[in-house]
Parts: C-alpha cells; structure tokens; sequence
C-alpha cells in the first residue's frame, strides 16, 4: 500500500469502507468540493492520516474514522450515523467547517488524547444527539455547540471565541480557560450543567453565564460577572478580578470550602 491523493474536480465518493494496507497506516487526502464517504473508515487497519481540503461539503455515513495520527477535516460535515472520530496515537482531530446531523439527530464523538479542535459551530442548522470528547487531551473551541441530549466534554476545555452551549445536561469534566483572551461562556442546560474542573484558573474568563434547574461547581475566575440562574452546589471559589456583580438567582449549596 501507498499514501494515496485523490483530486477531483466535482466530486468523490466511497460507497464502501476503506482501509489501510495492513500495518501500514497509509495516509489519505481528499481533494473535491463534494465528497461521500458512506463506510466506516479505517475499521479493520487504522489510516495513517486523513485530510479533506477546504470547501464543500462532506457526508458520513459509517459510523467511524479511525487513524493513528492526525484527522483534518476542511469541509462542512454532515453525519449520516452516529459517528466517533479516534486517533489511536494522539494525533489532533480538526474540524474546520461545521459538523451537523442529517436530519436525524447523530452523535458526534472525538476520542484522541491529542487535541480536538472545532473552528466552527456544531449542530448549528441541525442539532446533534450527544456531543462527547474524551479526557486525556484538549478541546479547543472557537464557535457555539448545541446538542438534543448531552454535551459531554472529559478533557481540558479552551475557548477560542465566545461561546455559547446548549443541551439538556452540559458537563465538563476538565479545567475550562480562554486561549490567552479573556472570553465569554454561556451554558444553558435544561436540565443540568456540571463543571468538575475550575474555570478560568490558568487563562481567567471574561464573564460567565448559567441557566438551568441544576449547577455544579468548582473555582471560577472572571475579570467581569458571573451569572447564575438556578440552584448552585458550589465547592470552590467564586471571583471576579474587575469587582464585578456575581448573581445567583436560585438556592446556594456549599459542597466544600468555598468563598464567593
């Protein structure tokens, strides 16, 4: 087997699954403007690495992309299936476009113990199910997330803009920071928001804002607010370094230590 480059000037597309030559981890690039990969992706022999230019779109339809290293990903993506992208050597996985169901809500999972990079929105003009990176890396956020059931970040959290998250239950296992800019973070959760790790404790957050019927915290560090709307189990340190107001508008419940 070989690295393979496939440009074409239309489209591309694999009705089946594709694979490397075994123990190879051949590489994979995709040039089009519309490209349909409707198999799983590295299943039986993980790609080395995969890459689809910039522009267009791309459909996923079999439920998995595994590679040893990296996953660049430059189109918009549709999911066809519930789908879980892993790098089995901790290679980043980036999204440079969009990534959005078909219609029927559909899981997006992104497993590497590398970085996890989303430059644009997810479920922006159709939602997903569940949304879920898992811990041992990073997760870096540059655009909204919305998601019908769960939002389920396990690794550090950075945010490149300002953000705003939505889903019935909203956990992050992992610290949350800005990228050196102080930003802003909105969490609405209909039913639950959880942030395990302090927030704002290596790269201080601008302002943060919860909704929902239950909040679970730890430190949180802002130069500007904090809103709370909801009941609040706190087990930290709330603090704003510009004395800006930190609302809560629901009960309070000290779980620990803590100090507003």
């Amino acid at each position: 087997g070989v690295d393979l480059t496939v440009n074409a000037s239309t489209s591309f597309g694999v009705g089946g699954t594709v694979n490397s030559e075994a123990a190879e981890f051949n590489d994979l690039t995709i040039n089009s403007p519309n490209i349909s990969l409707t198999g799983v992706v590295g299943g039986v022999d993980a790609l080395g690495a995969i890459t689809t230019d910039a522009g267009g779109s791309l459909a996923l339809g079999g439920g998995a992309v595994t590679t040893r290293d990296g996953q660049t990903w430059g189109e918009s993506i549709t999911l066809g299936a519930n789908t879980t992208f892993t790098s089995t050597n901790s290679g980043d996985i980036r999204f440079n476009g969009t990534v959005n169901s078909d219609g029927s809500a559909r899981d997006l999972v992104v497993n590497t113990s590398g970085g996890s990079i989303f430059t644009q929105a997810l479920g922006n003009t159709s939602v997903l199910s569940d949304f879920a990176t898992d811990a041992g890396g990073t997760s870096t956020f540059s655009a909204n997330v919305s998601a019908g059931s769960s939002i389920s970040v396990a690794d550090a959290a950075i945010l490149a803009g300002n953000l705003l998250f939505t889903a019935p239950e909203i956990e992050f296992a992992g610290t949350i920071d800005s990228d050196g800019t102080a930003r802003d973070l909105t969490l609405n959760g209909s039913s639950s928001v959880t942030l395990e790790g302090n927030v704002g404790a290596s790269s201080v957050l601008s302002t943060l804002a919860i909704t929902s019927p239950s909040i679970s915290l730890r430190s949180v560090s802002t130069t500007g607010t904090q809103n709370y709307a909801g009941s609040v189990t706190l087990n930290g340190a709330l603090a704003s370094s510009g004395a800006a107001d930190i609302v809560m508008t629901g009960a309070l419940a000290l779980g620990g230590e803590s100090s507003v």
